[in-house]
Formats: C-alpha cells, structure tokens, sequence
C-alpha cells in the first residue's frame, strides 16, 4: 500500500487489495533475502546486512507454481535461484541477466542451491508428473535425481554436497496424512537409488535440515500422541526424539511448497523452532546436548513463518499481528530489530482488539472462533457481523495481519473467524475431526458459531452474513441448505459444489482429498450427492453472491453458475461474477478492488448493513 495507505479512514478497497505479502526469507551470508508480493507480481529483494533492501529479479514475476505455490528461492555465494510464474526457474546474479535453467516444460518450486553454487535441486510438476530435479552448472538440461512418488517437497543439502534429504508422499495421501523421509547419496561407491529414512503409520515427516556441521540430519514428525522433532546421528545413524510431546504444534498442514518452522544455530548445537499454540505462533529454542528448551520473547507478535539463521548466528523471521501489518524482524542481543515492512505502520488504535469466543460443538467439544470487533465502535446495540470460514478444510485462522478484516471493521462490522473442526493448530485429532464428515461438522460448527456469537451481544442477529472460499464456500453453501434461516445473506469465491464432478476435474495435488473426506468412489456415490451443495441449491432461500476466477484450476468456475442458475430457477437471489485471468485465489490488484466493492454493495443491498 501507498504511505497514505490509511488516510482517509476506512481504507478503500483500491488501498486494501494494494496491500504487499512476504512470501519468502532466507540468508545469504550476512545478506537478508525476501520475496514481496503486492497485486500478484512477486519480487525478490537483497538486503546487504539485513538493510535497504533492493529489487534484484530484473522485472521477473517471483512465485512458485508446483500446486499451490510457495517455495519461491533460495541463495547462496551471492547467487539466489528463484521460481517464476511463467514456470521457469532462474539464477540472479549481481549485474548480470536472469538466466533461466534449463527444465522440461512445467513448474518449478522449492530450488535449494548446493554448498559449492554448482549444483541447484528443485520440484518439478507438469500437472501430472512431479519429479524431484538436479540442475549442474553447464549441463544442457536438468536431470531427474527421483520421479516414482507422487510429491516431493522441501530438498535439503548437507554441506559437504554428498547427500540430499527431501519429503515425499503418494496417492491417495496429503501431505498431513501421511509423508516419508527419504535421502539419496551422491557418493560413487553408494547405491544409486535412494534410501527411506523414516516411513511410519500415521506420522507426517516434515522440514529435513542438515546441520552446518554435517553430524545431524533434524525433522519435524507429527503423529496422534502430538509433534516432535526427531534427530540423525549421521555417524552412527541412530534417531532420537529432541523435544517433543502430547499435543504439541510444530508444524502446519503443508499446502504450500518451502514452508519452514524449523532451521539449525549456526554453531550446530541448537535448533530454533515455531510453536502454534492455537491461533498463536511462539518461537523455542532446543539444544541438542541437553534437550532443554526456552521461548524467545515474542516483542508483542503473535504470528510467525520462516526463521532462518545466518553463519554469524543472527535471526530474522516474518511476523505479524492481527494489528501489525507483516515485517521482517532481526534479533539482536535482546530485542527485535524491523529489517523490512511489507506496508507503512499503521497509525494506533486503527485495527480491532482480538478475542477469543469458543463455543461447545454438536458433541460435546471445543470449537474456536476469534471475534473482531468494529472499530471504531458504532453507535448503541449489537453491530451487524460476518462469520467467516476459512479454506482448506484444513487450514487455520490464526492471530495473523489480514487487512480483509480491517475492510470490513472499519465500515461497523464485526467480524468472527471460524476454526471449525478440521483446523488445524489444536492438535492432531482437532484436525482429523472432518474425517469423513466433511459437510457435516463443519457445517455444524459454522451453525453453532452463529448462534454462540448471536447468544454474546457481539453482534445484530439480524445482520449476519456468512462468508467462505473455495472449501469454505463449500461449508458456507451447505450450512444456507441446512439452516435456511440463520443469516441474512452468504458470499462464496470459488466454492466447491459438485464433489463427484470436482473428482473428476480438480488439480493434481488434491485429486484424492476427498477419498479422506468422504469415502472413495465409487461406492461412496451416494454420500457425494447429499454432500454436493449443487443438488440441494434449490433449498437456498438466504440471497447469495457468488464470485470465481475463469481460470481456476481447482474449482471449475461451471460449479457457481450451475450453483448460480439452481437457485434462480427456485425463485432465490444469486448474483455471479467471473473475473477473466483470475485463478483459484484472487491476486490482480483491480479484481481484489472490484471484489471488495461488490461485496460491500451486496451486503448493503439486503439489508445487512445501512447506508
């Protein structure tokens, strides 16, 4: 956002859809290197000494496209390679072009360059075949270092250039279901084919990192009994459990390629790592000698991603707060130190208090939800409200800047985020809760959440909005079948709504989700039909708006017509909008815009808010 982000006050829509994202962070030497993305044009910036930092990819567009994304770049000896939207993978050198690697046609994510700059691994996915690649300086084409699993992420090197550890996982697997650990060596004398570290029933293995010492190869593992980091002596190839426990958050569902809550001290005799506690992120530290463990102050932040270590052991990481747009954070002896902004600092009291409203679900337990309230506040009474569900299903709304909320907060309305059963951050079984009951609890929760925040005070029971995407749409649709008359209106992006025809044209990536969700097909047909919004949508009565992408890879947009034409054919409100060029997510800075501003006059139309 412009400096005036802010001023005047509400932001507009035009301000909130400018609104810049770090993507990525790593170190190169003493040089801080990030990726910001603002309008869906990604860039990577070098930071000498962690300062004033400048644009180096040369008007490429940053941003990793294997499935979901994520995995942008990494640098090392002053290079950095770097994934592009148009799918290439570059090398950005100082004062030098972009040159692009050369890698069959497809996407590329996730590049990881070796101790000596010569060699770079990266994932590689066509749409159908993802392959894990080794890039040699001079080579005429990328080779394939492994292609017999379905998925690889996170490659890691050792230092001494011989071994490459990576995550993967096979259908009908996610990768918060079920993952391995695998490493290949490099050495002439060793087998070529690579050899499965840990492979375990109902374990997830996540983040492989060689120390910089070369003696331990650390993970994370999440499993029933909760998360834990596991240890690899190298020289004697004995595991053991560093710190660990029932319950305990190490690590999120893996949606995005390059996600990192774990890295080694640059004297390799510690780890620092991420804790969700909830919707919170909290940083430890372990040391490997002792297994003891300390919290590392927060500085008032309650979200964290990507710590990384340089050599001389300095810590940056990208934090947030519900009122504190992202920045980059250094440690220094004591206290934080802001390296970068992705937007001006607001001025104070501008952004809503967070509280939590938890409330008892359908069987007895714990459901959570975060209220936002209007700022500033609005008149007398109750003010109107919207209940958000996030996407996924498992994913997680936590205590992170989201200037969506702000939108919306500083135009009266207060707002709740719905973690409903499924989302992840409350543990392993919170999490596997949508097991087969994929548009039941959740819709049940989201049922729940309106009444418990209507029973509060918190808001007008007559001005409530429902609000989804994609797999939240999904439960958003559901919940207006169900619950006819629990809210005054309900927008949906993208929402999933035909799941026999969704099997049959979604992404690689979640091809199979639904076989965890629901049941496998065919003999789970029936259930794909009562779950299906698209064959209940004559029951929507509450006035709906409907918003897709043309090109959305996911969800096709024919699902909200088909979903659009059902409910107008029964007498009911829906209005559509298609916006050309634009995917399962929207990134265009005029299509945030335009959506923001419908969705205002939507709701002001039925009544939900005045004016």
């Amino acid at each position: 956002m412009a400096a005036d982000q802010f001023s005047p006050f509400p932001p507009s829509a035009r301000q909130i859809g400018s609104a810049g994202r770090f993507d990525s962070l790593a170190w190169d030497g003493a040089d801080l290197l990030w990726c910001l993305t603002r309008s869906g044009q990604g860039a990577l910036y070098r930071a000498p000494s962690g300062q004033n930092g400048s644009v180096i990819s040369q008007g490429l567009n940053i941003g990793g496209r294997v499935h979901y994304g994520g995995g942008e770049f990494s640098a090392r000896a002053g290079r950095a390679a770097a994934a592009a939207r148009d799918g290439g993978l570059y090398v950005l050198e100082a004062d030098a072009p972009p040159e692009r690697i050369p890698a069959p046609p497809g996407a590329c994510a996730a590049p990881v360059i070796s101790p000596s700059g010569q060699q770079i691994a990266f994932v590689h996915s066509d749409g159908r075949q993802d392959s894990l690649m080794l890039w040699t300086a001079g080579q005429p084409i990328a080779a394939v270092v492994d292609d017999a699993s379905d998925f690889y992420t996170q490659p890691a090197w050792n230092p001494t250039e011989d071994r490459l550890a990576w995550v993967e996982w096979r259908y009908p697997n996610l990768p918060w279901i079920h993952t391995r650990l695998v490493m290949k060596r490099f050495h002439p004398h060793d087998s070529p084919q690579p050899v499965i570290l840990r492979d375990e029933a109902d374990s997830v293995f996540q983040q492989p990192e060689f120390s910089p010492d070369g003696r331990w190869l650390a993970c994370l593992r999440s499993h029933p009994n909760g998360d834990s980091i596991e240890l690899l002596d190298l020289s004697n190839e004995r595991w053991r459990t560093l710190t660990g426990g029932p319950g305990l958050v190490l690590a999120l569902p893996a949606w995005l390629q390059g996600q990192r809550t774990l890295v080694w001290s640059a004297d390799s005799q510690s780890l620092v790592y991420l804790r969700f506690q909830q919707t919170r992120a909290e940083i430890w530290q372990v040391w490997i000698a002792s297994g003891s463990t300390r919290m590392i102050p927060d500085g008032g932040y309650t979200w964290f991603q990507q710590p990384c270590i340089n050599p001389e052991g300095r810590l940056a990481v990208l934090a947030s707060a519900a009122d504190t747009p992202a920045v980059i954070l250094l440690r220094g002896a004591q206290t934080w130190q802001v390296a970068a902004r992705a937007d001006p600092p607001p001025p104070p009291g501008i952004f809503p208090q967070p509280r939590p409203l938890n409330f008892p679900g359908s069987h007895g337990e714990t459901v959570y939800a975060t209220y936002y309230p209007p700022v500033p506040g609005r008149g007398d009474g109750p003010p109107p409200a919207i209940v958000h569900l996030h996407s996924g299903p498992t994913r997680l709304a936590g205590l992170e800047y989201d200037p969506e909320i702000l939108f919306f907060t500083s135009r009266g309305f207060g707002w709740l985020s719905v973690n409903y059963r499924g989302s992840a951050g409350f543990g392993r079984a919170y999490q596997q809760a949508l097991h087969g009951r994929w548009g039941v609890a959740d819709v049940a929760d989201a049922a729940a959440a309106v009444a418990a925040l209507c029973r509060s005070g918190l808001a007008d029971p007559q001005r409530l909005a429902l609000y989804g995407s994609s797999a939240g749409g999904f439960t958003v649709l559901n919940t207006l079948i169900e619950h006819p008359h629990l809210v005054r209106a309900a927008v949906c992006k993208y929402p999933v709504s035909d799941l026999l025809r969704l099997n049959e044209t979604t992404h690689k990536f979640e091809q199979h989700y639904n076989d965890w969700l629901l049941g496998r097909l065919p003999e789970a047909e029936d259930l794909y039909r009562q779950r299906s919004p698209l064959f209940r949508a004559a029951a929507i009565r509450t006035p709906l708006a409907l918003f897709h992408g043309e090109a959305d890879p996911v969800v096709p947009p024919a699902q909200s017509q088909q979903i659009a034409e059902a409910v107008r054919a029964a007498g009911g409100i829906c209005e559509l909008t298609i916006y050309p060029a634009e995917g399962h997510g929207f990134r265009q800075a005029g299509t945030l815009e335009n959506f923001y501003d419908q969705m205002l006059g939507f709701l002001r139309r039925q009544g939900v808010m005045e004016g």
